[in-house]
């Protein structure tokens, strides 16, 4: 429950708020796989080339830019448009670490 907290007391609701959305939405099956694809690939929270994440999500560059500058939009990533880069976002990198480990601890107590 912190990490939420400390989200939304630094203003990173917006994150939390387009997640509710997309859950809603779960009915798109087009959409919500290729986004998940490209978060995939950034989720070491370093730099990546765009023409790198279309070849390892096999998508078009243009729809990993159209993916990537909509990410960007509502914070979950970094766009260096110059170097045509992309990052995940410090808190986004941040709590998609901490959702991994709690995942990774439920998963030891079950077995």
């Amino acid at each position: 429950m912190f990490v939420l907290e400390s989200f939304y007391e630094k203003g990173f609701h917006k994150q939390f708020i387009f997640c509710a959305f997309i859950s809603l939405r779960s009915a798109e099956k087009t959409v919500l796989p290729q986004i998940d694809e490209i978060l995939d690939v950034l989720k070491n929270g370093k730099w990546h080339d765009l023409k790198e994440i279309s070849e390892k999500t096999r998508l078009q560059v243009l729809k990993v830019e159209l993916f990537t500058k909509f990410l960007a939009q509502y914070d979950f990533i970094e766009l260096n448009k110059k170097e045509h880069k992309a990052r995940l976002t410090p808190p986004l990198f941040v709590f998609l670490r901490k959702v991994q480990e709690l995942e990774e601890k439920e998963g030891s107590t079950a077995s």
